[in-house]
């Protein structure tokens, strides 16, 4: 013990496994210090130490329970339950004294002193006992603090808890999830909007809808005339809109959720750039997981008839599929084709389409992110009941201080792919919005083409700069053609 008299003592005792273990009750009273096992086995001597404290535990515990959250246009007061009681789970009795304020911008203080019976209730008013004004009403959320103070009758001690609530001006959010840079006019824009309250719960299927408007100008009044009326199924909201070919510069959504009549801007976004005013977007067929060695099915449609759409797959830094597609049908009513996924599709992969316009050489492209989830090899564990199994953890792998996990690993595939204002989790209803210089951002082209707004020849002049060059080179002089 930590007098360093000998305790207990085991002899003659036998391995199971190469394990022994054995239990050592401590008295009500032992002696505190560093005690120490010995052990010897085969000649040899191996000690252990271990700390022996005394263990003094809180009396009780101060507990304030709040609300996920309020909404003051809908409620002015939150009702805080205070929960006191000790160890053994019985109530303390004694002094309450309540302190609430605004965490941020501290408008107001409230202050109560009550009795309390291991639970007290108290109802606090956001308006008339914390004085919150009018600007903060109008913001996106404040921080109400509560701090509790009890204070034990019988022995006097005193313990404190607190909590934080966070008060909306609106008890519902809306927000589009899916946020493309540009749309493309001609072609389907499909919008995913989030209906949750404030706390991230959906709202009910059967609750109030949310009317949809857009529009393709600045001017509100040129709009369309009909909202949509749209109700939310597990909190979201899914709906394609087709912006006109000979649309706007801009593309306006907003929402209103009928019941109480709150607005949303939910997206303003600006109409992508081509030469010649014609698209081309790619998307995925279905919406399920991709795995490796899955055939999945893309569809392909542009705002003109074309004969020939060349596409490939970047995976892990490596174009690791490419196919020129003869079209003979009009792809403006869609044109599915299919690829196979492999293990460099994973975890993140590129598809890059795009064709040429005979007339004047632009390069039209779109280009879509997908997923492609590993398959894992099953491993199954078994042993017989009551068996001894043994854990080993070796600390030397720690030493050099560079520790890979499995997320690191995967982090660093996805850089080689992945945008990062792209949004992974909704890639398969977010249509690429990307145009030619943002596809081929990177790339050499080995003609001279047009690519987005510029026209790039070569060998272009030191001073000039651009995403993707015309280069050649006269090799004859070295002999190599």
């Amino acid at each position: 013990d930590g007098n360093g008299k000998r305790v207990i003592e085991w002899k003659k005792l036998y391995a199971k496994n190469g394990v022994i273990a054995e239990e050592l009750q401590l008295s009500g009273q032992p002696v505190f210090g560093n005690w120490t096992i010995v052990a010897e086995a085969l000649g040899r001597n191996t000690t252990k130490s271990f700390i022996v404290v005394d263990n003094v535990l809180p009396t009780f515990n101060v507990e304030v329970v709040l609300p996920t959250f309020v909404a003051i246009s809908s409620a002015s007061k939150v009702d805080a339950t205070i929960r006191a009681f000790d160890s053994n789970g019985r109530p303390v009795k004694g002094d309450l004294t309540l302190n609430v304020r605004d965490y941020h911008y501290n408008t107001g203080k409230f202050r109560l002193k009550t009795t309390i019976d291991g639970t007290a209730t108290i109802s606090v008013h956001l308006f008339d006992d914390i004085d919150l004004d009018r600007p903060i009403r109008a913001s996106n959320g404040v921080d109400i603090k509560f701090m509790a103070q009890v204070r034990d009758s019988l022995t006097g001690k005193q313990y404190n808890g607190s909590n934080t609530v966070m008060a909306y001006n609106r008890d519902v959010w809306a927000e589009l999830v899916n946020k493309p840079e540009t749309y493309k006019p001609g072609l389907k824009y499909t919008a995913i909007i989030k209906v949750v309250t404030q706390d991230g719960k959906p709202v009910a299927d059967n609750g109030p809808q949310l009317t949809l408007k857009y529009g393709y100008s600045w001017d509100g009044k040129e709009w369309k005339d009909k909202p949509l009326v749209l109700t939310p199924t597990n909190g979201l909201i899914k709906v394609d809109l087709f912006p006109p070919k000979d649309g706007g510069d801009v593309m306006i959504i907003k929402g209103e959720y009928i019941y109480p009549g709150h607005f949303y801007q939910l997206a303003t976004t600006k109409r992508a750039e081509s030469r010649s005013g014609n698209y081309l977007q790619v998307i995925r067929a279905d919406t399920t997981d991709i795995t490796v060695g899955q055939d999945v099915k893309f569809i392909a449609t542009a705002t003109e008839p074309i004969t020939r759409l060349v596409c490939e797959v970047m995976g892990r830094g490596n174009i690791v599929w490419a196919k020129s597609l003869d079209i003979a049908t009009d792809i403006r009513a869609g044109f599915e084709f299919s690829i196979v996924t492999t293990r460099q599709m994973a975890p993140t992969a590129r598809m890059m389409c795009h064709y040429v316009r005979p007339d004047n050489q632009e390069v039209v492209a779109d280009v879509l992110n997908i997923a492609v989830a590993l398959v894992r090899t099953p491993v199954t564990v078994a042993t017989k009941p009551g068996a001894m199994a043994g854990v080993w953890a070796e600390p030397s792998v720690n030493i050099l201080g560079v520790d890979v996990c499995a997320d690191d690993v995967m982090n660093q595939l996805k850089a080689y792919v992945i945008d990062p204002t792209d949004s992974e989790y909704f890639s398969h209803v977010n249509p690429g919005s990307k145009t030619a210089p943002e596809v081929s951002d990177g790339v050499v082209m080995d003609d001279e083409v047009v690519v987005g707004r510029e026209w790039v020849a070569a060998p272009p002049p030191a001073s000039q700069s651009s995403q993707c060059q015309s280069v050649s080179y006269d090799c004859s002089e070295s002999g190599v053609e």
